[in-house]
């Protein structure tokens, strides 16, 4: 038959872009990621509790999320992704409420914070990219750069939406309306993409492949286990940048307001350069997502990491002198921060293939959870408690060029992404011939 080219194959998907756009723009990384260090402080100031006290938060935060992603990851694979979205739905309109009723204990807020983090997994980016993976072929990078986009849309808004909210009717009230939000739009997100998640990696890959004119090959439907998975070297150089890149990035969420307002800023103006930070995310996405389409993706977020080093160095250098450049330097952030949704997204794709896409993804997530719910911990500890942010921003700058330098080292995929997935088939098959899947 005649396949589509690239834009036949976005034109006739879009109704899918469209859900999973809006299914992640109203998940926990959307909603609660940027908003942390805003709730934190209004918690702090009701309650008086420390900085150090909410950093060490995420780390049950961290952890739960990393176990969170690797069973959803297995699920995703053994039972489809409906399933789990809806799951991961309900349990964070429970986890909001939980937290606007919570009492004034701070093992409650920690164990809600964890909470945030294990529906995060169930309805965020390895549950839309499932979808989106089992939907295009030509434009893949693209599809999945336009879907990421939703988290850095509503991350623009979010946070200041919220510190207006929490100055007006208080924090509680805040987690309350974000509940409610997510009540009203959750039902036409999985509407859009419902017929989409039910499909099995064999039919999705069956349909992809028609839909682009090449002929049909045989699916694997069993993919691979977590020891065939880590006996890969692809595997491994993703997760050691994956770790670094997030333990010098993400936590700085939670600390740019107070870092900003130590630089003179004013909180409005801390919380918009948290929107600054969403905005880059949105053009991070939406550019690596066209490059991966054309240009190896492991080299794409080499470079959008280590801008990420470097706008770490700028907010040092500018200070609170240069106003639009140390904005510039938290939007640099931004971009390394956004880039890693879809592009990793895609890569596991290439690597690993649709059958094993949940147990890869959710396992290479789960490293990078434990990097990222180190993060604030480590950069209050880097920076003393917020009382030498320079110092921080030099360690973890170092940190996130390391990680660069890993993704560069990655072993190349096959040509097309219309080809079996290259999942590292011929290495396992040299370290452990009696357990590749090709015998």
């Amino acid at each position: 038959m005649q396949g589509q080219d690239g834009a036949g194959e976005l034109k006739s998907g879009w109704p899918v872009i469209a859900g999973s756009t809006l299914g992640m723009s109203i998940g926990a990384a959307s909603l609660m990621a940027p908003t942390f260090g805003i709730y934190f402080a209004a918690i702090s100031d009701e309650l008086g509790w420390s900085m150090s006290t909410f950093s060490a938060m995420m780390i049950p935060f961290g952890l739960a999320a990393c176990a969170a992603s690797i069973i959803f990851g297995v699920l995703i694979d053994k039972l489809g992704v409906r399933p789990i979205l809806v799951a991961g739905y309900l349990l964070f309109l429970v986890t909001m409420a939980g937290l606007a009723l919570m009492p004034e204990i701070a093992w409650v807020l920690g164990f809600w914070i964890a909470m945030t983090g294990v529906s995060g997994m169930a309805n965020g980016s390895m549950a839309y990219a499932r979808i989106i993976n089992a939907k295009f072929a030509l434009r893949r990078g693209t599809a999945l750069g336009i879907m990421a986009t939703g988290v850095g849309i509503v991350g623009f808004g979010v946070p200041i939406g919220t510190a207006l909210v929490i100055e007006q009717y208080g924090w509680r009230t805040a987690y309350g309306v974000t509940g409610a939000v997510v009540a009203v739009l959750a039902p036409l997100a999985l509407l859009a993409v419902w017929r989409s998640a039910g499909k099995s990696p064999a039919a999705a890959q069956a349909e992809v492949r028609e839909q682009a004119g090449a002929p049909p090959i045989a699916a694997d439907e069993k993919g691979h286990s977590f020891g065939q998975l880590l006996s890969t070297r692809a595997m491994w150089t993703i997760i050691f940048g994956i770790v670094l890149v997030s333990l010098g990035i993400n936590g700085w969420l939670v600390h740019i307001p107070t870092m900003l307002e130590g630089k003179g800023f004013a909180p409005v103006e801390a919380a918009l350069a948290v929107s600054f930070f969403s905005v880059a995310m949105i053009v991070s996405r939406l550019v690596t997502g066209m490059a991966i389409d054309r240009i190896f993706a492991p080299f794409v977020i080499a470079a959008t990491s280590l801008g990420g080093a470097l706008g770490m160095l700028l907010v040092i250098w500018v200070g609170g002198d240069l106003p639009a450049l140390t904005y510039l330097g938290v939007a640099m952030l931004g971009i390394a921060y956004g880039a890693d949704a879809d592009v990793l997204a895609y890569i596991m794709s290439r690597y690993f293939g649709l059958a094993s896409f949940g147990r890869a993804f959710g396992m290479l997530n789960g490293f990078g959870l434990i990097g990222a719910g180190m993060s604030s911990l480590v950069i209050a500890w880097a920076s003393k408690d917020g009382a030498d942010y320079d110092a921080g921003l030099y360690i973890m700058a170092g940190v996130v060029a390391l990680g660069a330098i890993g993704y560069m080292t990655a072993p190349r995929f096959k040509s097309s992404v219309l080809e079996p997935a290259l999942d590292d088939r011929e290495i396992v098959e040299e370290l452990h011939p009696r357990a590749s899947p090709a015998q």
